[in-house]
């Protein structure tokens, strides 16, 4: 056990030591040899493994020769020449030992006999077990190394494995229910246009710490006000390992194979004669500058967690190179540029069951089928400038350019029954091709530096401009079978349009009196776009019936006054004020001639109090802000894409206010207050009341076409959310650790059904203007809707969403088998119609589990069951999914070899609850398929001895569950 101690207590030492090490190489010319050592406790005579081990010439500070004692205490120093040293021992919990030599030749040194240092073996006694997760107020730090992580796996592995964090296919991270604005590397930026740089391409394995902020967390360091609750956003820093906070690092790695596709044809599941990915990275790194290149072509996810592989749809093929660069040589500015590019052609296809229980007693089912392909090239260059070194002020300035070159083609079929008997079906191809340009950035500046302390001034803002034009077509062919019609269309579409926003905030602070600070602020927004959409025939002729020309724009202003209270220690904040906004909305359109203006002069005013209070052990807050109707929602033409599902806009939407309330409850202080906790947990709640929620308005006529419009629900919607997760060791000897997630969601709507079969839109002569006045809106207020004499009744949606997971983790030199047991619950209620109400759960349980052998072969496996309750039919009710792989390092080499899917039963599966009843649905995946490959780790990655000792303290780290 005193071994086993020892051996926890002073590897840092040696990871430090190998960290400094530089390296010279030796001359082709000189004739070198070894020297041996024997590492030694003095007190216990055993050997002390994994101690550093160096000579550096005596009239020289530069380290000539490293190695690190094996198992048994035995050092090797290789390729030494002739000449008088210093030789150093160091390991940390004992004195470094200094001892001059003259070698000459071959030398076998004995032992070297180290003392123990109390006071270091105390201190890391104390520090030895870190928390898979630490929660310090508004602060989220997870410890990469309570984390299991492989040579092949990225940023993107890691993070899955952490409890509260989230992350989408696309690129998008959210941590405990909020988006991750930004991802950062040691504090500076990276590939600020694309976090997917950093998900894919960034080794696992050189991660220390995961650390989320409050957004705006830079700002509240000069003007003191804490803004967290209010920022609504995360900034995610990612710390390196110190051995690769200074120096080079990187792989190069490439993997091929094929699909092997089942006995039975599923065209859901892709078959690919060839998959290939391969991918390289090169980071540079010393005190001031930071410098990466990359570059990946694939048509398969690299599969460094099995799970994501599956969870995956569609196939993607594609590259992506980029460069990012900072430095801090400048004194009072860090300035931070990437360039980064990304080309990818996507294949997806989709089929898809919905059954809509509208307020006419039928029950209607659709089922469709589609498949596109979307390519995109996509160029971005984001500058960064940071004026960090002054002292009470910050400045920053981040803008952005982007041009993307995106086209797309597809085709679906779509197919109605109406209780159970056939109704209609259509068939439908699309097109398109857009090229957008545009450029965005922020500002933010902060100062404190006035003669009253506590003063403070910030001016914030941002801004957006883009412009887009390109060609699209629509080709639909429809039977209706109540009427025993078809209708054929084929238009051509220019498309021409932009959009520009500004926003601005500017806050004063002045203290009142002792830990007493008052702010007040001013705030406003500006937005426009525009969008010209000139239809044609096939032929060519020009189609004024669905031509449009639409312009939006929008003016939010808001005032603000904030008491806040600040204890001496910072341990409790307390915030009281009030927020007064005004928002203003106008829309153009013109459209069949007709030119129709709307909301000149019309200001929707809020206001909504400040509460907010943050100490030891939680905060709350209680708040308010404004949100504008998208413009693809006000647009007054129909959509007319899938024949059977036909919606417009509505130009007579109105802005949105939220009322929220956030609670978290913050224990990393609860050490503080000298309160015990076995393991690290965070919760947070929230709940919000949306006034003017858009919502859709639904019907059928009575060919049984789908059609929606969006409205502004007269009453509020409500929406609960919680999300809880956390980490605890379990057994004597920390060999197991539990870590649990819950979301939860409940979410109340408001929704507008006919009492029957309404009257259809006849796509040919559709009058916008007359059809929203005289049948479906009346005056600009919704007058002929809202009463229900257009026919609409209000209906109450009740919405309940949760996902309980659980995760059992044993880990040890040899093992880490992980069992994951998750629940993921469904339910809506429907008020009008009970007959509607959906219940679906879906429950699966994964194995995880990896071996490495005495030979140093890793052999992994992954399975997993799920089990679907209340979908369709047609959905297989069990899925599941098995993948087997083994990898070897030789040297700065590691082998692969992996079968994913080997049941080919991988499917995406999807299930939505709209207004009238549900949609579930399968995507395109890759079924069953192997991978070879290899990588090639050079640098600071490639060294085998660092190598070895991080490996050693990955055992530690296994064996004390930290």
């Amino acid at each position: 056990m005193k071994r086993l101690l020892t051996f926890l207590l002073v590897l840092p030492a040696a990871l430090s030591a190998r960290a400094q090490f530089l390296g010279m190489p030796v001359r082709l010319g000189d004739r070198s040899f070894s020297v041996t050592v024997s590492v030694v406790d003095s007190l216990t005579a055993e050997a002390v493994p994994f101690a550093s081990v160096y000579l550096k010439p005596e009239k020289d500070t530069i380290i000539t020769n490293f190695t690190l004692s094996d198992n048994q205490g035995k050092a090797v120093v290789d390729r030494v020449v002739r000449g008088s040293y210093l030789l150093n021992v160091e390991m940390m919990g004992y004195r470094p030992f200094r001892k001059p030599v003259y070698l000459t030749g071959h030398a076998d040194l004995g032992k070297v006999l180290l003392q123990q240092d109390a006071a270091l073996l105390e201190a890391a006694k104390v520090s030895a077990a870190v928390k898979a997760l630490e929660v310090r107020q508004d602060t989220l730090i997870y410890n990469a190394a309570a984390f299991s992580v492989k040579e092949t796996d990225v940023l993107r592995d890691l993070l899955r494995q952490m409890p509260g964090i989230e992350v989408e296919d696309n690129g998008s991270v959210k941590v405990q229910g909020e988006t991750v604005s930004q991802i950062t590397v040691n504090g500076k930026t990276f590939f600020m246009g694309d976090k997917q740089a950093a998900l894919d391409n960034l080794p696992a394995k050189v991660v220390n710490k995961i650390t989320v902020t409050d957004k705006d967390a830079d700002m509240e360091r000069i003007t003191g006000i804490q803004r967290g609750a209010a920022s609504r956003g995360k900034n995610m820093d990612v710390s390196l390992k110190q051995e690769y906070a200074q120096g080079l690092f990187g792989n190069i790695q490439a993997h091929g194979g094929t699909s092997i596709p089942g006995k039975e044809k599923n065209e859901m599941l892709a078959s690919v004669p060839l998959l290939w990915n391969t991918s390289g990275m090169l980071s540079m790194y010393n005190k001031n500058d930071q410098l990466t290149l990359l570059a990946r072509g694939q048509n398969v996810p690299a599969g460094n967690s099995f799970a994501d592989v599956v969870a995956r749809s569609g196939i993607t093929t594609g590259g992506q190179a980029g460069a990012n660069f900072t430095t801090d040589r400048f004194k009072k500015l860090r300035p931070g540029l990437s360039v980064y590019y990304n080309g990818t052609s996507r294949e997806s296809a989709e089929r898809s069951h919905s059954l809509d229980f509208p307020l006419s007693g039928d029950e209607v089912e659709g089922e469709r089928t589609s498949r596109s392909i979307n390519g995109n090239h996509r160029v971005t260059a984001d500058l960064s400038l940071q004026f960090r070194s002054i002292k009470g002020i910050m400045l920053s300035v981040t803008p952005s350019f982007s041009f993307s070159d995106a086209s797309s083609s597809g085709n679906s079929a779509s197919s109605s029954r109406v209780n159970g008997v056939g109704s209609n079906a259509s068939s439908s191809v699309n097109s398109s091709h857009t090229r957008t340009l545009g450029s965005h950035g922020d500002w933010m500046f902060a100062t404190s530096r006035f003669s009253k302390e506590g003063r403070s001034l910030s001016v914030s803002g941002s801004y957006g401009v883009q412009g887009r034009q390109g060609p699209s077509r629509d080709y639909s062919l429809t039977e209706y079978a109540a009427s025993h019609t078809r209708s054929e269309r084929d238009l051509h579409y220019d498309m021409a349009g932009g959009s520009g926003t500004g926003f601005l905030n500017i806050a004063y602070g002045e203290p009142i009196a002792e830990k007493w600070i008052i702010q007040t602020g001013i705030s406003g927004s500006l937005q426009r776009s525009r969008q010209d959409k000139a239809a044609f025939n096939a032929d060519g002729s020009a189609n004024e019936f669905y031509s449009n020309q639409s312009v939006n724009s929008s003016a939010s202003g808001s005032g603000s006054a904030l008491l806040q209270y600040k204890s001496g220690d910072g341990t409790h904040v307390f915030q009281l004020g009030a927020s007064l906004s005004a928002d203003h909305l106008y829309t153009y359109s013109k459209a069949q001639g007709l030119v129709t203006e709307l909301g000149e002069g019309e200001w929707l005013w809020n206001w909504a109090p400040v509460l907010s209070y943050s100490g030891p052990l939680f905060s709350l807050s209680y708040r308010g802000h404004s949100s504008q109707p998208s413009h693809d929602r006000m647009i007054s033409l129909l959509d007319i894409t899938d024949p059977l599902r036909i919606s417009t806009g509505n130009r007579y939407l109105r802005p949105g206010f939220s009322h929220m309330v956030s609670l978290r409850l913050t224990p990393g202080k609860r050490e503080a207050l000298g309160i015990r906790s076995a393991g690290s947990f965070n919760l947070m709640l929230n709940a919000s009341a949306d006034r003017n929620p858009v919502v859709s308005a639904v019907w059928f006529d009575a060919d049984r076409v789908r059609y929606s419009i969006p409205v502004n629900a007269r009453k509020p919607g409500l929406t609960l959310s919680g999300h809880f997760s956390g980490a605890s060791r379990l057994g004597k000897d920390k060999h197991w650790r539990l870590m649990y997630n819950m979301m939860l969601n409940f979410r109340r709507s408001v929704n507008y059904q006919p009492a029957g079969i309404l009257s259809g839109i006849d796509t040919r002569t559709f009058d916008y203007d007359r059809f929203m006045e005289d049948v479906f809106w009346g005056d600009a207020s919704g007058s002929r809707f809202y009463s229900g004499e257009s026919g609409f009744r209000e209906s109450l949606t009740r919405q309940l969403t949760f996902r309980p997971n659980l995760e059992l983790t044993y880990r040890d030199d040899s093992w880490r088998v992980s069992l994951g047991n998750s629940l993921s619950g469904s339910h809506a209620w429907y008020s009008l119609d009970g007959q509607a109400d959906t219940h679906t759960w879906i429950y699966s349980t994964t194995l995880d589990a990896q071996y490495t052998t005495p030979h140093g072969f890793q052999l992994g496996t992954y399975y997993s069951l799920q089990r679907n309750f209340g979908f369709n039919d047609t959905f297989s009710k069990w899925m599941n999914n098995l993948n087997f792989n083994v990898m070897k390092d030789f040297r700065a080499f590691t082998f692969s070899a992996q079968v994913r899917d080997l049941l080919n039963n991988g499917l995406a599966v999807n299930h939505a609850v709209g207004a009238t009843g549900t949609t579930d649905s399968y995507s395109l995946s890759l079924g069953r398929h192997f991978l070879v490959g290899v990588i090639w780790r050079f640098g600071k990655m490639g060294d085998t001895k660092l190598r070895k000792a991080n490996q050693a303290a990955d055992r530690i780290n296994m064996t004390f569950g930290r």
